[in-house]
């Protein structure tokens, strides 16, 4: 009895407002409250979703996303460079098959990619790090073509033809991160707003699951971004011909749709092979 009273009630009489032991007293009622919950919850799965919405948080994606990634059957990755993302891929295909079927693989994965002139428009710890915003533009285009590559080459190795996708956002994205479908039909979220002079391994990811409504929401937006994006399931080189014409600089990967395409660079052209009389892309 005594140990439910000192939940349910604080003697505040003749206790300063704003002083420390008004402070002090709250926060113990309130923690004292919160600790009841979660015993409620450990009793009853059910209770957290009505009584006390909880989620937690994470900065970057770290172990604990690995794993669940690795766990997962559908996931959707939205990203804006994604330079990191084939290590994480890498990590959490391993854990897959040593926890089930040597060739384990997601039944579906899609990432989602920042388009070039979205990723001129991003203020991150690059604009910090140099002092000509041309050259932090150009540093993020590079890391956007290396992530292109890495991830593309590692889907390819995979020989999963029509279980992969990658994608091309136009806009600016309203966040990055993953919502995944786990195996017993549970759904998670994982997502973080775009913060400037912040990297993507530094952004605070917020992180919900067996919460209806913000969960529905969230699938929703995923949904939403894909269903603007450009199909960009091939990585390929780019560059210029030599003057001389004997030769030819590759300097760039992109997605191949996007080479030569209305509103890009014109300046950029797909490498050739000549033989047998005919000029091959």
């Amino acid at each position: 009895m005594q140990a439910a009273l000192s939940r349910q009630y604080v003697d505040l009489m003749n206790v300063e407002v704003e002083g420390l032991d008004f402070a002090t007293k709250i926060t113990k009622l309130v923690n004292n409250l919160i600790d009841r919950l979660i015993s409620l919850e450990q009793a009853d799965g059910a209770i957290s979703e009505t009584i006390y919405p909880r989620f937690k948080t994470s900065i970057g994606q770290g172990e604990e996303f690995i794993d669940e990634l690795s766990a997962a059957t559908h996931a959707t990755i939205v990203g804006l460079t994604n330079v990191d993302l084939e290590d994480l891929v890498e990590k959490a295909i391993k854990r897959k098959r040593r926890a089930g079927p040597a060739d384990a693989f997601w039944t579906s994965i899609r990432v989602v990619f920042a388009s070039e002139a979205a990723l001129r428009l991003v203020h991150d710890e690059l604009d910090h790090e140099f002092a000509s915003r041309d050259q932090a533009i150009r540093t993020r285009l590079h890391q956007a073509n290396l992530g292109r590559r890495a991830v593309g080459s590692f889907f390819l190795r995979a020989s999963r033809p029509g279980q992969w996708a990658m994608y091309e956002y136009p806009f600016l994205p309203p966040f990055v991160g993953a919502f995944l479908e786990m195996p017993d039909g549970s759904k998670h979220v994982r997502v973080a707003t775009l913060r400037p002079s912040y990297s993507v391994s530094e952004y605070l990811f917020l992180e919900f699951s067996r919460m209806g409504g913000e969960v529905a929401y969230y699938q929703a937006a995923f949904e939403d971004i894909v269903g603007q994006c450009v199909p960009q399931d091939e990585v390929t080189l780019v560059g210029v011909p030599d003057p001389t014409g004997r030769g030819f600089y590759c300097h760039m990967a992109r997605f191949r749709r996007a080479v030569l395409s209305r509103g890009n660079d014109p300046t950029e052209w797909l490498p050739t092979v000549q033989g047998g009389g005919q000029s091959r892309f």
